[in-house]
């Protein structure tokens, strides 16, 4: 394993797959019991609760430009992140959104990207039941 983190290391492939093997896999040591676990390597998890089993999704996005022709990066992570869990088989029911704002950031772009995302909700069906906001420094992000 390098001793920094490289961006061939978050492209997919064998770099990444290095990483998650070596780094994430060796360190997180409870990854599950039934159903889809970390150590599957899947793009969702999932956990048995009685008898049901509940797959769960963590995606991350970026693209640059935030605004693209089809687009932003609202839709694409609503997207992608619901697509994550069509292709375990199942009808994804909801979202949770993780937003890193930096300050500065004009508040009539938050509300163009927040109503994509609201518009592949409205075509999923699925409903946004969470989120975190964290706002950093001017040049942090």
């Amino acid at each position: 394993m390098k001793d920094s983190i490289t961006i061939e290391q978050g492209s997919g492939g064998s770099a990444m797959m290095a990483l998650i093997s070596e780094l994430v896999l060796k360190n997180i040591k409870r990854q599950g019991g039934e159903g889809v676990t970390l150590g599957d390597l899947d793009d969702s998890g999932s956990i048995i609760a009685g008898e049901m089993e509940i797959v769960l999704t963590t995606d991350a996005h970026t693209v640059k430009p935030l605004f693209f022709p089809g687009g932003d990066i609202g839709a694409l992570a609503a997207a992608g992140t619901l697509n994550d869990i069509s292709v375990m088989g199942v009808k994804p029911l909801a979202l949770s959104s993780s937003l890193v704002i930096e300050e500065g950031f004009p508040s009539s772009d938050l509300s163009r990207i927040l109503g994509s995302m609201n518009v592949v909700l409205e075509e999923v069906g699925a409903d946004h039941i969470h989120g975190a906001t964290q706002v950093l420094g001017k040049g942090v992000v």
